[in-house]
């Protein structure tokens, strides 16, 4: 049997999609808009992007110039028992045989729904395709945005949450730190960042003033103070090492042309004289500073390296002194 639109039938209803060759019901749904519903199946638009075997079905009738037919299976009073009513139908069909082309247990959502490798397969690849294209990203950022707007307290909400999270299960954290510091999940993330710093130069500039204006801050100089501190009180041999390495030849010329670089612009110059002024004007920042210099001279190492790089300090400036000399004698010549 086929309908017409304007066929009075019940609001509320479950029906079947019929075959007109057999008489088959061949799938079962339920309309809270009459038969507005059950005839939608067939138009171009619903098909449009629809693979499912209901849309398949309807398809191979359309080729062959058929249309199903829509069966009144149930109906009830109000939307609140369609739900079960359609569930009902359902496993009724599957007992009895007949060969419905639902993919689901009916009800709202995919309740029942058993999803191949195959399948699973192909919905990663175009989620992952339709993420990665620009449009996608500025859609969904422009979403969440939109959402944490409307709810001001969510994001500190799920922040909470997953903290809790991860403090009673340290094992997930720990998972997800080895994952990231992983040789190839570092090489996949360093390579996205350039691709999309390669294709965006604006952000990348932008990138770098956000980090200055963080890293300067007071909060987050101290915040890295700590961590660090922390980290080498753990591990020692970290701080061996990272003085080790200061102390060679390149590190030292490195930091000696970004002395020079950064020295050169009075108005930096000027500005640390200032900050280091108003470091050292406390009575208890000075005796900080002397007791660190008494701690660090009192290893022998340490004040032999000073002393031999005082002396050689001392003799590049008497060779440059003595180079100026010989070039004013040998101009008044």
């Amino acid at each position: 049997m086929s309908l017409s639109e304007k066929m009075p039938l019940p609001k509320f209803l479950v029906y079947g999609l019929t075959d007109p060759r057999t008489g088959d019901v061949c799938y079962i749904g339920k309309s809270s808009s009459g038969s507005k519903r059950p005839l939608f199946h067939g138009r171009e638009r619903a098909l449009e992007k629809d693979y499912t075997r209901k849309a398949c079905w309807i398809r191979s009738l359309q080729v062959k110039g058929l249309r199903y037919g829509v069966r009144v299976l149930g109906w009830c009073r109000n939307a609140g028992a369609l739900d079960n009513l359609e569930r009902c139908w359902i496993v009724n069909a599957r007992t009895l045989g007949w060969p419905i082309t639902n993919m689901t247990d009916g009800g709202d959502g995919s309740a029942g729904r058993i999803v191949g490798a195959e399948e699973r397969a192909r919905r990663s690849v175009a989620a992952r395709l339709w993420q990665s294209t620009p449009e996608a990203r500025a859609k969904m950022s422009a979403a969440k945005k939109a959402f944490y707007v409307a709810h001001p307290g969510e994001k500190a909400k799920q922040s909470a949450g997953m903290k809790a999270y991860f403090a009673s299960h340290p094992e997930a954290r720990q998972r997800i730190v080895d994952r990231q510091a992983s040789p190839e999940a570092r090489k996949t993330q360093s390579d996205k960042l350039k691709r999309f710093y390669d294709e965006h130069p604006e952000e990348r500039i932008a990138a770098g003033v956000r980090s200055m204006k963080h890293q300067s801050s007071p909060e987050a100089r101290a915040a890295k103070s700590a961590e660090t501190l922390a980290r080498y009180a753990e591990h020692p041999e970290a701080r061996a090492a990272f003085a080790a390495q200061s102390r060679t030849a390149k590190a030292k010329a490195a930091a000696q042309v970004g002395k020079k670089a950064f020295f050169s612009d009075p108005i930096k110059r000027a500005a640390f004289v200032a900050k280091v002024v108003a470091r050292h004007a406390t009575s208890e920042a000075r005796a900080v500073l002397s007791a660190r210099s008494r701690a660090y001279f009192a290893d022998p190492a340490n004040r032999a390296a000073a002393s031999a790089e005082a002396i050689a300090r001392h003799e590049a400036k008497r060779k440059r002194e003595q180079a100026r000399f010989v070039r004013l004698n040998l101009v008044t010549k």
